[in-house]
C-alpha cells in the first residue's frame, strides 16, 4: 500500500473505526466476519488489513 495512502486521514478513520467496532461485536458476528472475507481477526483487529484481501476489493488504476 502506497505510504500516502496508509497515512490518508481517510484511512487513519477506517482503521480506527474498525478497531472500535471489532472490539464491541459479539463472537458470532466475529466468526460471520471472518467467513465471508476469509480472513483471521486475530484477538482484535491486527490482521484486518491484509493486502491481498483489500486488492480484492479495490478500483482498478486509472492511467
Amino acid at each position: 500500500m502506497p505510504e500516502w495512502l496508509s497515512n490518508s486521514k481517510s484511512m487513519v478513520l477506517i482503521n480506527y473505526t474498525s478497531d472500535k467496532l471489532i472490539q464491541i461485536l459479539p463472537s458470532r458476528s466475529l466468526k460471520s466476519i471472518e467467513q465471508l472475507f476469509n480472513i483471521s481477526l486475530d484477538n482484535g483487529s491486527k490482521n484486518l488489513l491484509i493486502k491481498k484481501t483489500i486488492d480484492k476489493y479495490n478500483e482498478p488504476l486509472l492511467i
